[in-house]
C-alpha cells in the first residue's frame, strides 16, 4: 500500500482509531521511543512504515539499510517490576490449595511421561512447578520413554510389536 493510499484510507477513520492502529504498528516494530502528538503523526508513522517504495529501495540496493544504525530494543526488567509490586503489596499472589502440595503417585508420573497433556487435565499442574522431587521423577520417566521410542524398530511408520 502506498503512502498516498494510506492517507486517503485513514481520513475516514476517527483519531482514536488511527492512534490505536499506530500503537499496534509501533508494538509490532518493537519501537519504544516513538511518540505520537496527534492524528497526523500517527498517519505519517503508518505511511512511512508501510511504504512499498521503501521495500523497493531495499530490494534494489541494501547499502542504505546496512549503513543505518541498528535498532535498540529495550525490555523492562520484569523481575524488578514484580519485586516492587510485591513489596508495595499490589501484586496478587497465587492461591495454593492443599492438593497443590501433594506429590504425584508413581503411576501418575509414568502416565504423564507418556502423555504430558494428562498432567494439565489433573488440575494439579501447579505442584510440578514447586516440587523438584516430582520434576526429577518426571524427567527420569520421560527420558526412559524417549529412549524406548528411539530404540523401537518401526515398520511402515508404526511400532513393530
Amino acid at each position: 500500500m502506498e503512502a498516498t493510499d494510506i492517507y486517503g484510507y485513514l481520513r475516514s477513520h476517527a483519531a482514536e482509531e488511527v492512534l490505536g492502529l499506530a500503537k499496534i504498528a509501533q508494538a509490532a516494530l518493537v519501537d519504544q521511543k516513538t511518540t505520537f502528538d496527534g492524528r497526523q503523526d500517527a498517519i505519517r508513522y503508518l505511511a512511512l512504515n508501510a511504504s512499498a517504495l521503501l521495500e523497493d529501495l531495499w530490494a534494489e540496493d541494501d547499502s542504505l539499510w546496512l549503513r543505518a544504525p541498528a535498532s535498540q530494543i529495550e525490555f523492562e526488567d520484569m523481575l524488578a517490576k514484580r519485586q516492587t509490586s510485591l513489596r508495595k503489596g499490589k501484586a496478587s499472589l497465587p492461591v495454593f490449595e492443599e492438593k497443590d502440595f501433594t506429590c504425584y503417585a508413581e503411576d501418575e508420573i509414568r502416565t504423564f511421561a507418556f502423555d504430558i497433556r494428562k498432567l494439565l487435565l489433573t488440575r494439579r499442574a501447579r505442584h510440578l512447578a514447586i516440587c523438584p522431587r516430582c520434576q526429577r521423577r518426571l524427567e527420569y520417566w520421560t527420558g526412559l520413554v524417549e529412549r524406548f521410542d528411539q530404540a523401537t524398530p518401526l515398520t511402515e511408520g508404526k511400532a513393530d510389536a
